[in-house]
C-alpha cells in the first residue's frame, strides 16, 4: 500500500505552484483605498487581478512595503499575486 502526505496553503492558488516559505503579507485587508504589501522576495512582480481575470494593476519591480493607491478600482474582491523567479503566491484582497 502506497500513501502520500500532501500539504497545502489556502492562501496560495494555482496549478503547479510549489509551496514555499516565502513571506507575503498585505494590510489593511479590507482596503479603503490604499494597501501595503510586505514580502521577502527578490525582484518581486506584483499583479492585482479582478474576478473576471483581468489584470487591473501591475508593477514589475515592487518595493517592499510601498503603498499602493487603489482608489481607481471598484469595490469588490481582487486577487493579489506576488511573483519572483522562484515563488508565486496569490491572496485575496477586498476593496471597500
Amino acid at each position: 500500500i502506497y500513501t502520500s502526505m500532501m500539504s497545502y496553503d489556502e492562501s496560495t492558488i494555482g496549478i503547479g505552484e510549489e509551496l514555499s516559505e516565502a513571506f507575503f503579507n498585505m494590510s489593511p485587508n479590507p482596503s479603503f483605498g490604499y494597501v501595503k504589501i510586505s514580502h521577502d522576495y527578490n525582484d518581486a512582480r506584483l499583479s492585482i487581478i479582478d474576478v473576471s481575470g483581468k489584470i487591473v494593476y501591475q508593477q514589475k519591480r515592487y518595493q517592499n512595503n510601498a503603498q499602493i493607491d487603489l482608489h481607481g478600482l471598484n469595490n469588490g474582491i481582487y486577487l493579489v499575486q506576488l511573483q519572483s523567479d522562484n515563488h508565486i503566491k496569490t491572496k485575496k484582497l477586498m476593496i471597500k
